[in-house]
């Protein structure tokens, strides 16, 4: 500010009770007014106005009459002070975003962060889970929801949106001032009080200002200042809003993306476990199939005939090989799934948890990592069939047995068939020679006729007899004896 006029002490006597100057117009003469017109009148004495008297204004326009020079006049001071009180604040606007960013980035960055690792975690979440901070993070993250600043009103330290606003209302409170000569005058006390800055000195610089236009303009011109500060604190408010917005979003869309990349993962894995525990089934009964195909054929691999205590030329005929070949337990996912596939598993629950896995992932982990099913881990055998080799060989014997009985008639029938033919065929010759004997001449026909039928009813029976013992051959087929092949 120009320094207001400092009286001497001599001057100092001139002073009213109020502190205020008394002023003298015109040495000598004084009147109503500061300058008078026409001839000079007999000096009387100024009761004063409402300001309170002057004494020596040439004294205190001398003092200041730099007021509209010096680093700008008065109202550049003044101008000055709003412009330094503008960069203030827009420092502390300032300095409120940055505090906003710093207290909403660090989750963000951590959830960013979290969802590279998990990117990470699903090429080999077993190796990935040895590091258990890398765990933790993405446990933290997977559900994590935003809980930093959503205003520049959440901002914790510092100014907020609600500090701000109120020193931007001060700010624009005082710059409206310099708007008008009542609030320019109040500005000057608010700026320039100190001791012996009394009203009289107030009221002059009011004066000096008013009636300045330049300086009065410069004092009008600094409602720009105000329309910057609100502005800025208008933008950081809108832009704080938009960013709390935008950082809840990605915290959320960082968490749905590392329970997505997880579950995709076990899904993955179990998708992997069923393929390949279908394709365990399909070897299982092909084994079992050819097994079968070569037991029927008499032929099976010396492993297998050592396996199940067959030996080569074992008879073992017609029987029901299917009864005697048992598939046994057949593959389940839990004995097709190797070591690697539990700790795989067992890793990603420890990443995803029950909660946040979908339906079917909660039970591949609930499958998979209680210990009894550990146990299973390729315990698979394409080969889990059993041959019942005892029972063979008692079918066997019956068999046997079962044949005999069946063909002790028709044997039977074929003895008295074959005895038949012989007594027939003998009878038939007699008939023959009694034909050239002339006593027996009237027989011999008659006998040669019964013999021939009797020959022909005989070979017939024997036909047919030897003809149920080949079906009962075929039927009990105890040609067949097993063989071995190379494995």
């Amino acid at each position: 500010m120009v320094d207001a006029y400092d009286p001497s002490e001599k001057e100092k006597e001139n002073l009213g009770p109020d502190g205020l100057p008394i002023t003298i117009t015109n040495p000598g003469v004084v009147g109503t007014s500061s300058t008078q017109s026409g001839s000079e009148s007999t000096p009387t004495e100024n009761k004063g106005t409402s300001s309170g008297r002057f004494s020596n204004i040439t004294n205190y326009l001398n003092a200041n009459k730099n007021f509209n020079q010096d680093a700008g006049g008065l109202a550049g001071k003044i101008a000055g002070n709003i412009t330094e009180g503008q960069k203030n604040l827009t420092d502390k606007i300032s300095n409120a975003v940055t505090n906003f960013n710093t207290q909403g980035q660090g989750q963000v960055a951590a959830t960013s962060t979290a969802k590279d690792l998990t990117s990470q975690a699903v090429v080999d979440p077993n190796a990935f889970v040895q590091n258990q901070g890398n765990v933790d993070a993405v446990i933290q993250a997977r559900n994590a929801t935003y809980t930093g600043p959503k205003t520049l009103g959440d901002v914790k330290e510092g100014d907020n949106q609600y500090t701000l606003q109120a020193k931007a209302k001060d700010f624009t409170d005082t710059v409206n001032q310099g708007q008008t000569e009542s609030g320019r005058y109040n500005l000057l006390r608010t700026m320039f009080n100190r001791q012996g800055y009394n009203k009289g000195q107030q009221n002059l610089d009011n004066l000096l200002i008013q009636g300045d236009k330049n300086q009065l303009d410069k004092i009008q011109n600094t409602r720009a200042s105000s329309n910057v500060v609100n502005q800025d604190l208008n933008k950081a408010i809108q832009t704080a809003q938009q960013t709390g917005v935008q950082n809840t979003q990605t915290v959320a869309d960082n968490a749905l993306s590392i329970r997505d990349m997880l579950n995709q993962r076990a899904t993955q894995e179990n998708a992997g476990i069923k393929k390949s525990t279908q394709e365990a089934v399909v070897t299982h009964d092909k084994t079992y199939d050819n097994f079968l195909t070569n037991l029927k054929n008499g032929r099976i691999a010396k492993s297998e005939a050592a396996r199940f205590g067959l030996n080569k030329g074992e008879v073992y005929g017609n029987v029901n090989l299917m009864s005697l070949l048992q598939k046994g337990l057949g593959p389940t996912e839990q004995s097709v799934a190797n070591q690697g596939n539990y700790s795989t598993i067992s890793a990603l629950q420890k990443l995803l948890g029950n909660t946040d896995a979908t339906a079917d992932n909660q039970k591949l982990f609930e499958s998979f990592t209680n210990p009894e099913a550990v146990k299973q881990a390729s315990t698979f055998d394409p080969e889990n069939f059993n041959f019942d080799t005892q029972g063979l060989r008692d079918q066997v014997v019956r068999q046997q047995a079962a044949y005999t009985a069946e063909r002790a008639p028709w044997a039977n029938h074929i003895a008295q068939a074959q005895q038949g033919i012989i007594d027939s065929q003998a009878k038939y010759d007699k008939a023959i020679d009694d034909s050239k004997n002339p006593s027996r001449i009237s027989d011999w026909y008659f006998n040669k006729a019964h013999a021939e039928l009797a020959l022909n009813g005989n070979r017939d029976k024997l036909s047919q007899a030897q003809q149920q013992i080949a079906a009962l051959k075929s039927k009990y087929n105890f040609g067949k004896i097993l063989q071995f092949i190379e494995d």
